[in-house]
């Protein structure tokens, strides 16, 4: 009869990392050397820069990131590492910049881009990353030709 040894427990290690200033830069956790669960990181003034959730080393789940001033910059959803559903982006300024979504990392849907005073310029709708159509605005607003 062969005996089969039990399989070995994961290694898991806490990660924290500090900037020169001494405030916390990023925490996280690694599984047998991969990142796992929440990750975060952080501007060296302190507030938060990105908010990450990884499954066996790949990002899954909901990634935000920030601006150094505390600004939201960027929402998306990913699966398997790749961006799968809403991804939306800010200007600094607080001002949608980019709403799109995603399906198995390519564009898929509905793409809207704004300028910096929130006026809506590009519309693109694609298809598994392809663009099917697109309509542009000009600066006062009006649908170019």
């Amino acid at each position: 009869m062969t005996t089969i040894p039990p399989p070995e427990p994961p290694k898991i290690e806490d990660i924290e990392n500090y900037h020169p200033n001494g405030k916390l830069k990023e925490k996280g956790m690694l599984v047998n050397g991969k990142e796992e669960g929440l990750w975060t990181s952080w501007w060296e003034n302190g507030q938060k820069q990105v908010e990450v959730t990884y499954k066996d080393g790949e990002v899954d789940g909901l990634c935000i990131s920030w601006y150094e001033n505390g600004q939201k910059s960027n929402e998306s959803n990913y699966k398997d590492g790749k961006e799968d559903g809403l991804c939306i982006s800010w200007y600094e300024n607080g001002q949608k910049e980019l709403e799109g979504t995603f399906k198995d990392g390519k564009e898929d849907g509905l793409t809207t881009e704004w300028s910096k005073n929130g006026k809506k310029q590009i519309e693109g709708t694609y298809k598994d990353g392809e663009l099917i159509s697109e309509k542009w605005w000009n600066k006062d607003g009006s649908v170019r030709n």
